[in-house]
């Protein structure tokens, strides 16, 4: 069965709620986007996009029921679709991806609970859409970069108020960890003015005594590197000069309780490179957090470590 084929019976399936053969003819739609790139044309691409997008939005407005696989399908569709040479640069793509992102976002946060697994999709759609909307050769670079924008206006909107209201609940640590991935993603793009928006957004929701709480519900190794990278590139965007770094080469060795980090300080180190290395991330830290008016730890214990820290070094 051709791609054109399909084109019109997903049209016709897509108004039925449920329906049993949507994610059967999806799945084929899929294939011929995947594996057969090039040969169906322009016009039947963005009826499919735009049958896509229309599935999603009645989704989100609660008119028509979707099954877990079939919104799975749908997100893979649309990544497959931006990582084609052929289509990935269609005017309509770009701009219903907009929508879709969002879309995608707001219908996952509200059945997380009992579905995970959507989210995590969702957050999938989301990050390679802001990798596509960053794409150099792009002939719509405008349109690209109002996706950037709005991916970012997800993330700071929905996402973020969420994801800090929601971490007392012991959520999945895999969706924890999906939009830390997702935000760490958005603050790689060092030089771009959305990254800085971003970080500023971060900061202004207390990401440090958050990233800390997080240590705290979920202490993992995955969980431990990826909020200590995450703070050296927000570091990075917020300061400059790959300002970062101390983080990224002591994150093997940094503890997950903000107080162990304090013990570090009152640590001799002349003799341990590791140590003053260790120490070197946790101030570094400990300065951004206060510039921002963070207190992750009581200003006593923080008072007494530096004060024992100075002492060392000058002992």
């Amino acid at each position: 069965m051709g791609f054109t084929t399909l084109i019109p019976i997903l049209q016709c399936i897509a108004e039925v709620p449920y329906h049993p053969c949507q994610s059967q003819i999806l799945k084929l739609i899929w294939s011929c986007v995947s594996n057969f790139l090039g040969i169906t044309t322009t016009t039947q691409y963005e009826e499919l996009v735009l049958i896509l997008t229309k599935m999603l939005r009645r989704h989100c407005e609660g008119e028509l029921g979707m099954q877990s696989e079939t919104f799975s399908i749908i997100c893979s569709i649309f990544v497959s679709m931006m990582k084609s040479s052929s289509y990935h640069d269609l005017p309509k793509l770009i701009i219903c991806l907009e929508e879709v992102s969002k879309l995608t976002i707001l219908s996952s946060l509200t059945v997380c609970g009992n579905n995970s697994y959507q989210l995590l999709q969702s957050l999938y759609l989301l990050k390679e859409s802001y990798a596509y909307s960053h794409e150099d050769h792009s002939l719509n670079n405008s349109s690209k970069r109002e996706l950037g924008q709005c991916i970012t206006d997800v993330c700071k909107t929905h996402l973020l108020p969420w994801i800090v209201t929601a971490i007392s609940g012991r959520i999945d640590e895999d969706v924890v960890l999906g939009i830390l991935e997702t935000f760490h993603f958005i603050l790689c793009q060092k030089s771009d003015i959305q990254a800085k928006e971003f970080a500023e957004n971060l900061i202004s929701s207390s990401w440090f005594s958050f990233s800390f709480e997080s240590l705290g519900m979920y202490p993992t190794e995955r969980m431990k590197w990826r909020l200590y990278l995450m703070m050296s590139s927000l570091i990075d965007v917020l300061f400059g000069n790959d300002s970062g770094k101390p983080v990224r080469e002591a994150v093997s060795s940094l503890p997950s309780d903000p107080n162990d980090l304090l013990f570090l300080l009152g640590q001799k180190s002349a003799n341990d490179v590791l140590l003053s290395t260790c120490q070197s991330a946790t101030l570094l830290i400990l300065y951004c957090s206060s510039l921002h008016d963070e207190r992750f730890s009581l200003s006593l214990s923080l008072s007494l470590s530096l004060s024992l820290h100075i002492h060392i070094i000058f002992a």
